[in-house]
């Protein structure tokens, strides 16, 4: 997300609270991202394992992979939310000095 530098305060904070709300609705997220890959894969996996007769060998395999999956995608979306917060606090902080 790009910003102008010439916002003013009252922009800038209106930014801030429309980032806060986004926030929130990445925890939303974060349930489904965990959420339906962890139940997906336990189905999938205890399906596959009932076929091929492995015990539960493949349920954690697919277990594992959507864990790793999940992180790495939670992982992405904080980075990017941590760097437009992260301007927008500077941006904030320069219209205050001016």
């Amino acid at each position: 997300m790009e910003f102008s530098d010439n916002l003013s305060i009252s922009e800038i904070k209106e930014l801030q609270s429309q980032m806060r709300d986004k926030a929130f609705r990445m925890i939303i997220e974060v349930f489904f991202i965990f959420g339906l890959p962890a139940l997906g894969g336990y189905w999938l996996g205890r399906m596959l394992d009932n076929s091929f007769e492995t015990g539960k060998t493949i349920t954690i395999v697919v277990m594992v992979v959507a864990f790793i999956s999940s992180w790495t995608l939670v992982i992405m979306k904080y980075r990017k939310l941590d760097r437009a917060l992260t301007k927008l606090d500077q941006l904030r902080r320069e219209a205050q000095i001016k």
